[in-house]
């Protein structure tokens, strides 16, 4: 669990507000409740994400550009194949 002390669970610098001793000892109270009541939840939490939020959003963004330019391409592909003239269509309609 965290110690308060701005670094996370993770051991990575927090933004915050530092608490005073009176809220470390509620909070390693409140800790120690969880834990003895839930042990799982306290194991599942203090795993943290595999990924930071930044890492996602990047990946997100590489996948969506890469979605949208197959996209695009295909779209010009199609309409390329679509719109060439084959032989025979120059002649005059009557």
């Amino acid at each position: 669990m965290g110690t308060g002390r701005g670094e996370d669970v993770n051991g990575e610098q927090e933004a915050g507000v530092p608490l005073s001793e009176h809220e470390l000892s509620v909070l390693a109270e409140l800790e120690h409740s969880l834990f003895e009541q839930d042990p799982r939840l306290v194991e599942v939490m203090s795993a943290g994400d595999s990924m930071s939020r930044r890492k996602r959003r990047t990946l997100w963004g590489v996948t969506g550009f890469l979605v949208c330019t197959i996209v695009l391409v295909a779209y010009f592909a199609v309409s390329l194949w679509l719109g060439r003239r084959h032989p025979g269509d120059d002649s005059p309609r009557s």
